[in-house]
Formats: structure tokens, sequence, C-alpha cells
């Protein structure tokens, strides 16, 4: 019973740290092929980076109704070479009027091209730079943008992400916000905890985690044979 509660208790702790379900972003990413997110309220994780001057990462958003909400946060991991790496996250899709974020609207047309119903609301990263901390990964984050509003029209919308001073590198996108995980999910864990943590380029300390790990049911069983032998 004790070890059934402990499971339980475990589950629910973990829960809210893997709120996002991350998304496969090995795939192309432009317009054309965008990453595609069918169930846009549900909460999703992209890992993903840009890769030279000009690219631009493109999400869809593909059954969106009149009066969901859209949620998205863009966040770049905490690396010494990306402190200064403010990419932009932009919202395409019908009925929007375009909010530049202080853009000029040229340098917008270099990277996204927005046509009539289609409009636009770009988000720049804010002054202040809040580090959300991920308990499981023990991963750190700096929070760039985040945008919350509600659909004006039914249609497909886009997410797109790139940066105007031409630097590619990697961040983090999450869409949505409920939780979508179900109890199969949980056995990914490990996989997705290594994962995220080669992407945050913490390898040093994950082989030493891993190997922690790994020799401690040996010491322990050696403990036991020598008290007990």
């Amino acid at each position: 019973m004790r070890i059934l509660l402990a499971i339980l208790a475990l589950t629910c702790c973990l829960a809210p740290v893997f709120a996002h379900k991350p998304l496969d972003t090995s795939q192309p990413a432009t317009k054309e092929e965008p990453i595609v997110i069918r169930a846009h309220q549900s909460s999703w994780v992209a890992y993903n980076r840009l890769t030279g001057s000009k690219d631009v990462d493109y999400y869809l958003l593909s059954a969106v109704q009149k009066g969901d909400p859209i949620d998205a946060t863009l966040l770049i991991p905490v690396i010494d070479r990306l402190a200064d790496f403010q990419p932009v996250l932009a919202l395409l899709g019908p009925g929007l009027q375009l909010e530049t974020g202080g853009l000029p609207e040229e340098t917008i047309a270099e990277y996204i091209k927005i046509t009539p119903p289609e409009g636009g609301v770009i988000k720049t990263s804010a002054q202040a730079r809040k580090i959300i901390f991920e308990p499981f990964t023990q991963t750190k984050y700096w929070e760039r943008q985040r945008l919350h509003l509600t659909a004006p029209a039914s249609g497909q919308y886009y997410l797109a992400v790139f940066d105007p001073k031409g630097r590619g590198d990697k961040y983090v996108l999450t869409v949505g916000k409920q939780e979508n995980w179900k109890f199969k999910d949980f056995f990914v864990f490990p996989q997705i905890w290594w994962q995220v943590r080669m992407f945050a380029e913490k390898e040093r300390s994950t082989y030493v985690l891993v190997g922690v790990f790994l020799l401690a049911p040996l010491l322990l069983a050696f403990i036991l044979i020598k008290r007990y032998s």
C-alpha cells in the first residue's frame, strides 16, 4: 500500500513539471512545411534552433476556432553565449491587427510575409529577463516573450520564430496550457530527461548523474553482501 501511495505521489509531483509534451522538431519548419500543432490548447513544447541568418521557424495551429485562447511563450536556455540572444515571436492569422512590437515593418517583411486578410502580432523581448527553473531536468531558461490572446476568427494560425539580428541558435517554444499526458507517457520520462539536458548543454553533469544512478544499486548490493557475509 505504501509503495502504491509513493507511486501516486510521484506521479502527481511530476505532472506539473511535464505539463508540456515535446513536439517532433526533426522535420522542416518552413511555412510550406510547418510543424503542425493540431490541439493548440493542449500543452506542447518545441526544443528547436534557428540555423541561419534568415531562418524562420513556423508552427501551424491548424484548427483554431473563433474565441479560442492562443497561448505561447518563448524561452532561451541559460547558456552563457545565449545571454543576449533575443529572437522574435510572431503570430499570424485571420482577423489579427498588425502589432509590430516596435520593429520596423521593413524588417518584419524581410522575414515573414503577411497578406490580407491575414494579420500579425509581433512580440519582442522585454528588458527584464525572468529565469525559469525546471526542477525535474534541473535546467534553467530565460523567459523572453509571452503571447496570450483570443482568436478573432476561425482558421489557420501560424507561430513564427526569427531573429532580426541574423543570429541562429537554440530556443524553446511552449504552446497551450491544458495537460495532455497519459499514464503510458510517464515511461518516456528518462528519454525526455536525457534529451532536454543534452539540449541545455549539460553533458558532463548528465553523465555523472547517470553514472551515480547506475552504480548506486551495485554499491548497495556490495554493502549488503559485506554486512551479512
